[in-house]
């Protein structure tokens, strides 16, 4: 039962935030916007995912049986849309590099599919170069907080709760994201299970998204 619950946990966990979208002030924080647009592609992709994953257990036959090129297209989708998010608040800390970042990343995709990896096959490298970047737009929210006063408090932040849900999803993920492709081969029921604990932090993750959705309101 809980196994279950939770290999569905990509597709309904995205449904407590998309709840909370209602409440957001689109007027006056655009730059939610790109979270919002992620919500919706993530839907259909990790529909898509677990439905490849689960078919031969609900005895359909979906004639496709390898969903690792959807799980790329997640973290290429993102990565770019957390970008954006990160840009459009306009911090003033490293923000030419924070722009530079998505081109780097286009970069780092071609040259990995065209010379190292499939697109077809589950890219852990890509997962880990997707996580130390959203890591790093973590991070330098947090410097710029440091560096300013401001007079909202954080816990009426929206993107503060957005980022905290975020690093600890990254935190989560960081090492699945880095040994799953070897565990995959070596020790596939473990990579299996294991993937569990990588849905439990996109839960959390979705909670605190949905909890910056409703503090939104207020800004």
């Amino acid at each position: 039962m809980l196994n279950n619950i939770l290999g569905w946990a990509e597709v309904w966990a995205l449904i407590i935030p998309i709840l909370f979208i209602r409440y957001t002030n689109h007027s006056r924080l655009s730059y939610l916007k790109p979270l919002i647009w992620y919500l919706f592609i993530a839907l259909v992709l990790n529909i898509g995912i677990d439905l490849i994953s689960h078919q031969k257990k609900y005895n359909i036959e979906l004639g496709w049986h390898n969903n690792s090129l959807l799980y790329n297209i997640h973290s290429i989708s993102r990565l770019l849309l957390f970008s954006l998010f990160f840009i459009r608040l306009n911090q003033p800390f490293l923000r030419l590099f924070k722009k530079l970042i998505p081109l780097l990343f286009l970069l780092f995709i071609a040259i990995n599919f065209f010379f190292f990896e499939s697109i077809m096959s589950f890219s852990s490298r890509l997962l880990t170069v997707e996580a130390v970047l959203l890591l790093f737009y973590c991070l330098s929210f947090y410097v710029n907080l440091m560096q300013k006063n401001y007079t909202i408090s954080y816990k009426r932040n929206p993107a503060m709760w957005f980022v905290t849900g975020l690093c600890i999803y990254i935190v989560i993920g960081f090492p699945i994201f880095l040994f799953y492709t070897l565990l995959s081969v070596r020790f596939t029921n473990f990579a299996i299970d294991l993937w569990n604990v990588h849905n439990i932090g996109y839960i959390i993750f979705c909670i605190f998204l949905a909890k910056a959705f409703y503090e939104s309101k207020h800004n």
